[in-house]
């Protein structure tokens, strides 16, 4: 994944938790995930802090009662 788009998502996460922190929210490190969306077979996970926290890459995640996969495939659990 190109330098410049890890920098943007850094960049938002930052700007984020700046927000939550001034609005008095509250972002569970513990319930963040990554999901990097691609059809390419050797994408290599992206490392994001999440409160000087990573947060994990998932091949997939659960989303309500969607259950969606890294090729933006999903189903309905």
């Amino acid at each position: 994944m190109p330098q410049n788009i890890k920098h943007f998502l850094q960049d938002t996460a930052n700007n984020i938790t700046k927000w939550a922190s001034q609005t008095g929210f509250k972002i569970s490190n513990q319930k963040s995930q990554c999901i990097v969306f691609t059809n390419k077979k050797s994408q290599n996970h992206i490392n994001i802090q999440l409160n000087n926290n990573f947060i994990p890459n998932k091949t997939q995640l659960k989303y309500s009662e969607f259950i969606l996969t890294k090729k933006l495939t999903g189903f309905i659990t």
